[in-house]
């Protein structure tokens, strides 16, 4: 199986530019699909993790959303690995479905999509495994058979009040070490950051 190689000529400049990686990311990943249909050539590494790679040696070490991505990348795969160290079989983005349902009983599977910014495909897995393990239940809705309502039993609702103190002791781990002050103004940075990508993706 060959790696994949890229000739990026031509997109060097493109990519030191922080602000246009995505649409960086968008051309490569057009080239990859391309190159791919027109050689047959099997990558060794999904096209996004080719991108990625790519993206790390040319990417600016000061820009904020590198930073942001590795971090939130990082405590995903903390919760999860603390979850599974205290006998959970549950991920944290399943932990987050759950608490998601837990505050808006009946969401459908696309409202939940929304909320989580994610493609609605993309969290059917982990619906179908909270199901599986009746933790969830899928009810249709009386107004549209074609929708899905997300409630969850009584077993998911006995583990997120099993995983509340296990949560609120990682959440004050993460948190050790900074003042009151600096998690206010992180906070406040990171709404005002979200704020303003949200006005720029509408222009778009």
């Amino acid at each position: 199986m060959k790696p994949c190689r890229l000739n990026i000529t031509g997109y060097s400049t493109l990519l030191s530019d922080s602000w246009n990686i995505l649409w960086g990311c968008i051309k490569i990943y057009k080239y990859l699909l391309k190159n791919n249909r027109s050689t047959n050539i099997k990558l060794s590494l999904p096209p996004f993790r080719c991108i990625y790679n790519l993206m790390m040696k040319n990417f600016d070490p000061d820009f904020i959303g590198r930073w942001i991505g590795m971090t939130a990348h990082r405590m995903a795969h903390y919760i999860t690995k603390s979850l599974h160290a205290n006998n959970f079989s549950i991920t944290h983005e399943q932990l987050v479905i759950l608490k998601i349902i837990s505050c808006h009983e009946g969401i459908s599977q696309k409202e939940l999509a929304e909320k989580l910014d994610r493609d609605k495909t993309s969290i059917v897995r982990s619906i179908n495994l909270l199901e599986k393990d009746h933790k969830v239940v899928r009810v249709n809705n009386k107004d549209d058979k074609r929708v899905n309502s997300l409630y969850l039993t009584k077993e998911g609702k006995d583990l997120l009040e099993e995983l509340q103190p296990i949560f609120e002791n990682i959440k004050n781990e993460v948190q050790d070490g900074f003042t009151d002050k600096e998690i206010s103004t992180m906070v406040s940075f990171l709404k005002k950051l979200t704020n303003r990508i949200t006005e720029m993706e509408s222009k778009l």
